[in-house]
């Protein structure tokens, strides 16, 4: 009984992650990106939640990736303008936000707005993959 327990909570976790976020983190990974699950969730503009969703967090150079994952791309937009209207009047670190299908991400990288963003490329050609992939 107590490893059918333990088996359902480990599928339960499991299923947390969409196949399009594991899609997006495994590119990365494939593409020499360093990053790693954040085990301390910091408090932030960017790890509120969105039209009802939390986002996954990682670390990418030691620098704020965050993922949301939506059931919809109508969702998507929605958190999109709310994180918009909720930060109209405060001043934001520099990020670059991404999105594909039904994710929206954050890559709260701290640069200086005229200098390249590192791992921009990377991070644009995983999501080129995950679209190619999905289709």
């Amino acid at each position: 009984m107590r490893k059918w327990f333990i088996l359902c909570v480990f599928v339960l976790l499991g299923g947390c992650h969409s196949p399009q976020q594991s899609g997006f983190i495994k590119a990365l990974e494939e593409l020499q990106v360093p990053v790693r699950v954040m085990e301390k969730k910091e408090k932030s503009i960017f790890t509120q939640d969105l039209n009802g969703e939390k986002p996954k967090t990682y670390l990418l150079n030691d620098k704020l990736l965050s993922v949301y994952t939506f059931d919809q791309s109508k969702d998507r937009s929605k958190a999109k303008q709310q994180f918009y209207e909720k930060t109209a009047s405060q001043n934001v670190v520099s990020y670059e936000l991404y999105e594909l299908n039904t994710m929206l991400i954050f890559y709260v990288h701290e640069q200086n707005l005229h200098v390249a963003i590192p791992y921009d490329e990377q991070i644009r050609k995983a999501l080129t993959q995950l679209g190619e992939d999905e289709e």
